[in-house]
């Protein structure tokens, strides 16, 4: 019996827009290399040393200044990175409202500082309380842990303190799937083109 679903962010509860931020930072600030440090599920470079807590978000600024335009603030940078992430669609406001009166929920993501800031951002915007929404919401950047690194799910599991089979894993990235499967949880790959109640559909009963 599942009793907590565990989502991806980017590219499961909101849209991510790869084009249109890499067209914010070569455009805005001048960052031309950018294309080989940033991607939708695993980032290279300052931006995935960012998102596994290995350097500072200050420090994270400092290497990305080095790439772009002189006179780029980290402020610019800051909302070029943002644009990587869209709104949290209405369906999925309706989806997470229905679901929460059943399940717990929960957020696991390669993030950061610099982009959860957008997402709260969105939030706000949509009138989701996060808070209110997820009994906690899990940043590879605080846990210094990236899916699908193994410990980064035995911890989850762990600080949950469910069964893995009680749990239910989304997530747009068929590895980060395939880690979960490994450490016991049920778990969905989610095609960000489909509409997310399509996909928690597969599994009996979940709606």
């Amino acid at each position: 019996m599942i009793k907590a679903i565990i989502f991806d962010l980017g590219g499961v509860l909101v849209r991510l827009d790869k084009e249109r931020c890499l067209r914010a930072f070569r455009e805005r600030v001048g960052f031309g290399r950018i294309a080989e440090f940033l991607d939708t599920s695993h980032q290279r470079g300052p931006f995935g040393d960012l998102e596994a807590g290995r350097i500072s978000e200050t420090q994270f600024f400092e290497e990305c200044l080095r790439y772009c335009s002189p006179g780029t603030t980290a402020a610019q940078i800051r909302r070029c990175f943002g644009d990587l992430q869209g709104p949290f669609a209405p369906e999925v406001l309706t989806l997470l409202s229905e679901l929460k009166e059943r399940y717990a929920l929960y957020i696991l993501s390669n993030n950061s500082s610099v982009t959860m800031a957008r997402t709260y951002e969105s939030a706000a915007q949509a009138h989701l309380d996060l808070q209110a929404t997820f009994r906690r919401i899990y940043v590879s950047q605080e846990l210094k842990l990236l899916k699908p690194d193994p410990a980064i799910f035995d911890y989850l599991i762990r600080d949950i303190g469910l069964l893995p089979e009680e749990m239910l894993f989304v997530d747009d990235s068929p590895r980060n799937v395939e880690a979960a499967r490994a450490a016991g949880m049920n778990a969905l790959h989610h095609d960000p083109g489909r509409n997310l109640a399509e996909t928690l559909s597969c599994v009996p009963n979940v709606l």
